[in-house]
């Protein structure tokens, strides 16, 4: 029979393996360029991942969802800021993906709601949709989100406008330099991009009429109406009415389960952390995993999500 002495050490010996940190595991998330709110966002989950898993990640720069979506069907990444609108297209086999349908995309957690608004320099007089007839407008990155809920927003109200593909931080270059006459991006509120034009020259910044709501709404039916605060831009004194539509952190379906677990349960366990960080990451929190109807969830991210009291179906 073994000493009490010697089962002690075993018991210890035991407890010591059981509790021993996991190896730490590093893996690469395409975001997006600099101006918008994907960039400030992956670094910002990147961070409060790493203090509270066992996971590393690198955020890596990109030209948004698209491209987001594509780097992890070639299994270039394995994580991908995402808005539901591309990934739609995605899973279905529209638009980009015509014909193409992608099936190895799953959700893991919820980012924050895009609200798509304009922003123009308050000299140029342009002040809503029907303002752009006839003028430049900044549209985001070539066949990104934006070019493409832009243009199908102006097909279905028969205003007619040139589209200027680009990175939102060089937007908003072109826009004082009156290389284009405004701006259109979605992005968590406030966009540093419009931030920085309101905070230092006279700007306005509107979004959509009722019946343009409705015309966006037509088109891209998963949609929902949406209300920037008064104030959240220097200048802009009344709401900004208009749409938005959810973003979420994607994966991979080869994710392994116990990482896709500790990163959903890092991000939506410490969404306050985040938020300190990046302010519209307060909304990636369990209960708003419900917002997503598009993607699969990731049986590890549904493990995390039932760990927080919320059930969802596969």
């Amino acid at each position: 029979m073994f000493s009490r002495s010697i089962l002690a050490l075993l018991l210890a010996l035991l407890g010591a393996c059981a509790t021993a940190p996991l190896p730490r595991v590093a893996m690469e998330m395409g975001t997006a360029g600099a101006g918008g709110a994907f960039s400030p966002y992956g670094e910002a989950f990147a961070k409060v991942v790493a203090a509270h898993s066992h996971v590393d990640i690198k955020p890596r720069v990109t030209k948004g969802s698209n491209e987001n979506i594509d780097l992890m069907v070639a299994g270039a990444t394995a994580l991908g800021l995402v808005n539901l609108g591309p990934a739609l297209d995605a899973v279905s086999g529209q638009g980009a993906w015509s014909g193409k349908p992608v099936t190895g995309l799953r959700a893991i957690t919820p980012m924050y709601e895009t609200p798509f608004h304009l922003v123009a320099l308050r000299s140029s007089g342009i002040s809503t949709l029907a303002g752009l007839a006839g003028k430049r407008v900044g549209a985001g990155p070539k066949g990104g989100p934006g070019e493409i809920f832009l243009a199908g927003l102006l097909a279905e109200t028969g205003i007619r406008a040139t589209l200027v593909s680009g990175d939102p931080a060089d937007h908003g270059k072109q826009l004082l330099a009156r290389e284009i006459d405004a701006l259109w991006i979605g992005a968590g509120t406030p966009v540093p991009v419009i931030k920085g034009i309101t905070d230092q020259h006279e700007a306005t910044v509107f979004g959509l009429t009722a019946q343009e709501v409705g015309a966006f709404r037509k088109r891209f039916p998963y949609a929902a109406p949406n209300t920037i605060s008064a104030l959240t831009y220097r200048g802009q004194t009344a709401p900004v009415q208009t749409v938005a539509i959810w973003n979420f952190v994607a994966g991979r379906a080869d994710l392994p389960e116990r990482e896709a677990k500790a990163i959903a349960l890092a991000a939506m366990k410490n969404h306050k952390e985040m938020a300190a960080l990046f302010g519209p990451a307060s909304a990636t929190q369990a209960g708003n995993a419900q917002a997503n109807g598009v993607m699969p969830f990731h049986p590890g991210a549904l493990a995390a999500l039932r760990e927080l009291g919320v059930r969802l179906p596969p």
